[in-house]
């Protein structure tokens, strides 16, 4: 390399004087702050942590999730001491769901409210729960016998930003509200 006269301004002299300057502040920024811009590591990929059965729901604590289709035939209750929000942040909680004629069907479920997925756990008979294994996550759909999941979805478990809400939340829009967002 040859050496840049003093007197005489010489572009392939100032290039490298310039980036140099340019670059000394960023280096310094960087170890000002405590952070380096190799030192970002991705967020590990989502777990769902292990669903531990509830107690089997009893009838006099059951809350009423109001479903607000004009025809949805069943009634929904979800028993407040099966609701809990895991560290994976799903939702879960026991459902109860009741025909006009009688039939019930009793599920241990979990909504993972930032995907809008469903899963079953366990399904209640005689008073005991039947474990399942190994069942998949599904898309929550609007229509059909699952359109309460939908409704648990949007109106009483997640809030607007598709994040599971807080326990006493839920807890108090179960108790208080038709499943609309109340007022503070």
């Amino acid at each position: 390399m040859k050496a840049c006269a003093l007197t005489r301004f010489s572009f392939s002299c100032f290039l490298p004087a310039l980036l140099q300057a340019l670059l000394a502040p960023v280096s310094h920024a960087e170890d000002d702050a405590g952070w380096r811009s190799d030192s970002f590591i991705p967020p590990a990929p989502w777990r769902e942590q292990q669903a531990e059965l509830p107690a089997y729901p009893e009838e006099d604590r059951l809350l009423e999730a109001v479903i607000a289709s004009g025809n949805y035939p069943y009634r929904v209750f979800i028993d407040p001491e099966s609701l809990s929000i895991g560290a994976d942040r799903v939702v879960r909680y026991a459902a109860v769901v009741t025909s006009a004629a009688g039939a019930r069907n009793v599920a241990y479920e979990g909504i993972r409210c930032s995907t809008r997925e469903y899963r079953r756990y366990a399904y209640g008979a005689n008073g005991t729960w039947q474990a399942l294994d190994d069942i998949p996550w599904e898309r929550i759909r609007e229509t059909g016998m699952g359109h309460y999941r939908y409704a648990l979805y949007r109106g009483y478990l997640c809030d607007t930003s598709s994040d599971a809400l807080k326990r006493d939340e839920i807890l108090r829009r179960l108790r208080y509200s038709r499943g609309e967002v109340l007022d503070e």
